[in-house]
């Protein structure tokens, strides 16, 4: 079994309610809201779990009653893990459908593309899986949240991790991305002030036949640790091969590296000497009906890292529609997220919408 180190308060789960709501406005029909998701490409194994917790979300909220009565509807666009494509499912979205609030993406690099629909829209956007240290400082008029934590505190814990075990010096491989490059340079700065010493950093590109080349590089002066922030799809090709290459070393993976598909296909003698850190809610009554909510509607299939935020972000939608009393007045949505995600108020859990 691999071995993570969970970065503590992390997560929602808990959501909070005021008490007091405004005059809800009447409509005809369900309440629309969209969602992009990278179902194809490289992100397909980490966002199908994530659209499931969107779809466990929104059978609780309308079991509940739904937001101003009405149910909910999720319309949801493939954002095929790119950018470009994940801004045309955007654009198509507002523009035919009219909808006050996004939810997506995954990837911090189609998340940001999106905005650039979302922001100047004036549409509510809560990323599900974007954890680029970028996001936090979009220019976005107070449109963008997100449910999931920067990686600024991932890259700490995973500088924290390898001083705990006694590692000196340090390389790192990542996705070559806002992704990857966020977790890099938040490491690189908390490993040289922990007194590690920081050797190479490679990037590497998705979907690549063969990584024995930035393998070669990363491990070419011999670093105690290796810091791996590569998507699981890439990470699977990469992994083998450095095996095969028989290059030696300890790995310490981000978040992506603790993907549920990685154990079944690399098997204990390639991925069972992994260690990491895995961002995610402290163990807690909350997250422990989650689990058993996910169980009951899936059975035994795997979450993903960010299937609960994934179900946060919803849930959350939904509480700031009713909240604001409209579904139509973004300005309102927006004003209203943090007073229904934050106390004070009444504290409300796992399918207690209603």
């Amino acid at each position: 079994m691999s071995r993570f180190l969970k970065t503590a308060g992390l997560g929602i789960f808990i959501l909070v309610l005021l008490t007091t709501f405004t005059l809800a406005t009447a409509y005809a029909g369900p309440i629309k809201i969209g969602c992009v998701l990278s179902l194809t490409g490289t992100g397909a194994p980490e966002c199908g779990p994530q659209q499931q917790g969107v779809v466990l979300a929104e059978k609780h909220i309308n079991n509940g009653g739904g937001p101003l009565d009405n149910k909910l509807k999720v319309l949801y666009a493939d954002g095929q893990s790119k950018p470009g494509a994940a801004t045309a499912a955007v654009n198509k979205l507002v523009k035919m459908n009219n909808i006050p609030i996004l939810l997506g993406g995954w990837s911090s690099g189609c998340s940001i593309a999106m905005s650039t629909v979302t922001i100047p829209n004036k549409v509510v956007q809560i990323g599900v899986g974007c954890t680029s240290p970028q996001i936090t400082y979009l220019k976005d008029n107070d449109y963008f949240f997100r449910t999931s934590p920067s990686d600024a505190g991932q890259g700490v814990a995973l500088a924290m991790l390898a001083k705990r075990k006694g590692y000196k010096t340090a390389s790192s491989i990542v996705i070559n991305n806002q992704y990857g490059i966020g977790i890099e340079q938040v490491f690189i700065e908390a490993w040289k002030k922990a007194g590690g010493k920081f050797l190479t950093a490679v990037r590497a590109d998705k979907n690549k036949a063969s990584y024995r080349s930035e393998l070669g590089k990363v491990f070419k002066n011999n670093p105690d640790v290796v810091i791996n922030a590569v998507y699981p799809i890439d990470n699977t090709v990469m992994m083998k091969q450095w095996y095969q290459m028989d290059l030696g070393g300890h790995w310490l993976a981000a978040e992506v590296g603790k993907a549920p598909t990685l154990p079944e296909k690399l098997g204990y003698n390639i991925y069972g000497t992994v260690e990491g850190v895995s961002t995610g809610a402290p163990d807690s009554k909350a997250r422990e009906l989650f689990d058993q909510a996910w169980k009951n509607e899936y059975d035994d299939a795997d979450q993903s890292v960010f299937s609960a935020s994934a179900y946060d972000a919803t849930m959350i939608a939904a509480l700031a529609i009713e909240k604001a009393g409209t579904a139509k007045d973004t300005a309102a949505i927006k004003e209203a997220i943090r007073e229904v995600a934050n106390p004070p108020g009444e504290v409300v859990t796992i399918n207690e919408f209603a």
